[in-house]
Parts: structure tokens; sequence; C-alpha cells
């Protein structure tokens, strides 16, 4: 849906980010592991 977006307004699409979902996956874990969320 963005990335159609996108299109249409004559941009690049957007790509997914290993690095970047990695780090929030982490990050996800951690809070998960202190706070029980």
């Amino acid at each position: 849906m963005v990335n159609d977006l996108r299109q249409n307004n004559g941009l690049p699409a957007m790509e997914t980010n290993g690095e970047l979902m990695a780090a929030a996956q982490g990050q996800a874990d951690y809070l998960a592991s202190e706070y029980g969320a």
C-alpha cells in the first residue's frame, strides 16, 4: 500500500533493512523480558 502510493507519486519503493529489523527485535525482546510486555 505505501509503496503503491510512493510509486504513484514518482518516488522509489521503500525497502526493508535487516540490520534495523534485528535491532528492533532485540529491543522488543529486551522489553518483553524486563517488563513482561
